[in-house]
């Protein structure tokens, strides 16, 4: 091995130690309540383990195969039918651990694993027994793979190899989709097939997830974590187990635990709801927890509702208050630029809080409720929307506690939304961010801030790089997307922000009107240097009047106040997707496909140089960061960025 190699795959050990040692921290003793336990019991009825009809139910599918989303399937299955299913050799999954591609191997997973939902729904639709050799098929090699884990998640290859059997995101969706394979089509499958997926799904997934919360082995690292993946794993072992395991007592212990569990999930959001992960992840996370909610509220017979607790509230409206306008959000953490809310959960929310009866009345997105970057959406997903769709009470009445208006204000967070009045022509809409640098999914990114304008993000926060094994290791912020270089915020004196819950953006004053917002952020942890006595970012994002005419945009000022010991550098930067042309001394044009947004530069007189540069890690955008820097060391100064619409 290289030297490279060596260091990524120590790297990924350090990772993996790390896990372990969180599990191993972890009580091992049975937590779940012998009284609730015995209420759960009273709930559960044998026939129904898990939302959706069997096969032979044709009045219910054929019902479903009138409806667009699922009518669908057919065509698609067809086409998956002259397609042949996608070798996934011991070498790919190898490939992480020598050079921490992980792309490549989930590429072909997703490929392999997307099938299982297509074929199946295609083949209750149509009854005819056109797509079962090819699902038979499909089943067979994914019971044949070592392991169901991503190789990402087994850098030391303990599963790979049969060492050990842990649960991950990858491993729980497909025992999942597995499990919801068997429920949906049964007897339809040929015995011998369907005896190997039972026993694959409880070997990988339900056997250790019940030994876990029964005690008898150590919990691994999700089960209490406070992320994404709390709620995906739990959705998925609870949603396998709930089918696999014919013992009632069985199936209460899974529901009293996903009861239990998901509320480590729900502390992962500060109390105003605010996703730190990021909307792709709110997405992912928290609409498994709606998932599992509602399979959990179905097999109880409504007796147990996830969703209705007091805790869940706020993190329900995030998708809804996040936004800026046009279903464009601003891409903090690791979140996609231009980003959506999923489709079919703001659907099923929209029914639950009244975010906006109008805008998600229809289901018009099924597919991204549930989706797996390891094999597409689940079956569990689509039978719940059709559940749901089936309600006789259609009716949603508009909650206007959910519904944003002029700003959002993540008070605990310290993120602000701001937006034009409803009754003003300006499409200018702004994003700030304070928080601190040790969130899930961290960007080192105390004061970024983001403006849309129509439908095109003119400064934005970058998102993501390509995940590999430096992502999620002590070389994280090598990247200069994760490390504030690629985010529009102060370079003190040569150093960029560190990392840890220290660094964080205090929140010194906010002043909200109908004309203005401002907020102002304390940032000076941020920076480790001791001459550093005043760091402060203050934001003012003006909303025009009736008396500044129908032209009037509105803006967005940012002053940076600096202050040193002794004469140090200092500098701001702004960072774009569009053209940027400078007009004049100090000001910018950037322009972005229709749109263009002018930006005045104030230094206060000092003298200043604009660069601009590439960012080039690898990700789906390459955004350009413009450095303003003053030209000599200072001990004191203030630099002011006016964001207007338009230009010459």
């Amino acid at each position: 091995m290289t030297p490279e190699m060596i260091c990524k795959t120590l790297t990924a050990l350090l990772i993996v130690a790390f896990m372990v040692q969180a599990s191993a921290a972890q009580s091992a003793e049975p937590t779940l309540d012998p009284t609730r336990i015995k209420e759960i019991r009273g709930m559960l009825r044998e026939d129904v383990r898990a939302p959706g009809w069997n096969i032979s139910d044709r009045d219910a599918w054929e019902r479903l195969g009138r409806d667009p989303l699922f009518a669908a399937m057919v065509p698609a299955a067809e086409k998956l039918l002259d397609t042949p299913l996608p070798e996934q050799p011991d070498d790919l999954y190898l490939e992480y651990t020598r050079t921490g591609n992980r792309t490549n191997w989930q590429r072909i997973a997703e490929a392999r694993r997307g099938r299982l939902t297509t074929l199946v729904l295609a083949e209750c639709i149509e009854n005819k027994g056109r797509f079962l050799p090819a699902l038979e098929d499909l089943i067979a090699a994914l019971c044949a793979e070592r392991t169901w884990v991503a190789p990402a998640h087994d850098a030391p290859l303990d599963n790979f190899y049969g060492r050990n059997v842990t649960i991950d995101l990858c491993s729980s969706a497909m025992g999942w989709n597995l499990a919801m394979t068997d429920w949906l089509l049964g007897s339809k499958l040929r015995p011998e097939a369907l005896v190997e997926l039972r026993r694959k799904v409880r070997s990988r997934v339900v056997k250790p997830y019940l030994d876990m919360i029964r005690g008898k082995r150590q919990p691994n690292f999700w089960v209490r974590a406070t992320h994404n993946w709390n709620t995906v794993c739990l959705a998925g072992v609870t949603g396998a187990g709930l089918i696999e395991c014919d013992s009632l007592d069985e199936r209460t212990e899974l529901i009293a635990a996903a009861e239990m569990n998901s509320k480590y999930f729900l502390s992962g959001f500060t109390p105003d709801g605010y996703c730190s992960e990021g909307l792709g992840y709110w997405n992912y996370g928290f609409g498994h927890f709606v998932v599992l909610s509602e399979m959990v509220r179905y097999v109880t017979g409504g007796g147990i509702d996830l969703l209705s607790q007091p805790e869940a509230r706020m993190p329900a409206l995030f998708g809804a208050r996040i936004e800026l306008a046009n279903g464009i959000s601003p891409a903090f953490a690791d979140c996609n630029v231009y980003q959506r809310p999923s489709g079919a959960l703001m659907w099923l929310l929209n029914r639950r809080f009244g975010l906006d009866p109008d805008r998600y009345r229809e289901l018009t997105d099924m597919a991204s409720l549930g989706r797996s970057g390891c094999g597409g959406g689940y079956l569990c997903s689509a039978m719940i929307c059709a559940l749901a769709a089936q309600e006789k009470d259609q009716s949603v009445v508009r909650n206007p506690q959910s519904t944003p208006g002029i700003r959002s204000w993540f008070n605990d967070a310290g993120v602000l939304i701001c937006r034009p009045s409803p009754d003003s022509k300006s499409d200018m809409f702004v994003a700030l961010k304070g928080g601190h640098n040790n969130e899930h999914h961290n960007h080192n990114d105390l004061g970024s801030f983001v403006v849309l304008c129509g439908k095109q993000l003119m400064l934005l926060d970058p998102g993501p790089e390509v995940y590999t094994a430096r992502t999620f290791s002590k070389q994280r912020y090598e990247s200069d997307l994760l490390n504030s270089w690629g985010h529009s915020v102060p370079v003190v004196a040569g150093k960029l922000q560190r990392t840890g819950a220290d660094a964080r953006a205090k929140v010194l004053d906010t002043a909200f009107a109908e004309e203005s917002d401002t907020l102002r952020l304390d940032l000076r942890s941020a920076y480790e240097y001791p001459e550093l006595k005043k760091l402060e970012r203050t934001f003012v994002y003006s909303r025009p009047t009736p008396s500044e005419g129908e032209g009037a945009c509105g803006a967005l000022t940012v002053t940076d106040t600096v202050e040193f010991e002794t004469p140090q550098s200092f500098s701001t930067a702004l960072i774009t997707t569009g053209e940027v042309k400078q007009v004049g001394g100090r000001t910018l044009l950037i322009t972005n496909a229709e749109e263009k947004v002018s930006v005045e530069i104030d230094c206060g007189g000092l003298p200043f140089s604009i660069k601009t540069e590439r960012i080039t890690e690898d990700s789906s955008i390459k955004p350009t960061r413009i450095g303003i820097e003053l030209d000599h060391p200072v001990t004191s100064a203030s630099i002011t960025t006016k964001v207007t619409k338009g230009g010459a």
